[in-house]
């Protein structure tokens, strides 16, 4: 779901400048997702009660490719990504997206997605639909895996009938269209099911200093 080629500001230089730096978190973020093959969701993978804080989430972590995330405790149980893609020359960013912590049983899930605020004065916002994607965590000292949901598998078992939540396909893009209690239901599947989730990214924490020297922002 590629954000549309922007149009000339409604509303004056500001709304014109928000919608741009708007644009470049969705596109990184969506770069992000591209790389493992993402599936995304219309809804939220958490309900209230779901959300968690942990203070072992906190901080700059780096992945395998170079990127960094960097987590910071955000208002009331949410989290601010930001995230750079890449290392040296190709890096883009930071930018900065939400992110929630659920535990779903004995497990845990990231929940990203972004924030438009998008105004009735700015035609550019309203035509941008943020979407969720969830990750499954685990971090043991300073190492964290992310996996994100199997593209194939939810299509197998969503045209095998035994997927509660459905799901549409924009421009290449999976994109389930169930409430949360589907989308938990087709999570605690994946877990259950060899292929349901995509092989894990590992993660390493960083301290300030290594942080430094690897270029940050």
């Amino acid at each position: 779901m590629m954000p549309p080629t922007e149009p000339d500001s409604l509303d004056g230089s500001s709304s014109l400048e928000r919608s741009r730096s708007l644009r470049a978190v969705l596109l990184i973020l969506f770069a992000a997702l591209t790389l493992t093959g993402c599936v995304v969701a219309l809804n939220p993978y958490y309900r209230d009660a779901d959300l968690l804080r942990d203070p072992a989430l906190e901080g700059r972590w780096i992945d395998e490719d170079g990127s960094e995330w960097h987590f910071t405790a955000g208002e009331g149980l949410t989290y601010q990504l930001r995230y750079t893609s890449g290392k040296g020359e190709r890096a883009q960013g930071p930018r900065t997206v939400e992110a929630r912590l659920l535990q779903l049983g004995d497990d845990r899930f990231l929940d990203l997605t972004v924030d438009p605020k998008a105004d009735e004065d700015s035609l550019f916002d309203l035509h941008l639909i943020p979407v969720h994607s969830a990750w499954h965590l685990t971090i043991e000292g300073d190492t964290m895996t992310l996996a994100s949901l199997d593209p194939n598998w939810v299509e197998a078992e969503t045209e095998a009938g035994r997927s509660r939540a459905s799901y549409v396909e924009v421009h290449g893009w999976r994109v389930l269209t169930g409430s949360t209690a589907d989308l938990q239901t087709v999570l605690a599947a994946a877990l259950g099911t060899p292929g349901g989730l995509q092989q894990p990214g590992v993660l390493h924490r960083v301290d300030a200093d290594q942080a430094s020297l690897s270029g940050e922002h």
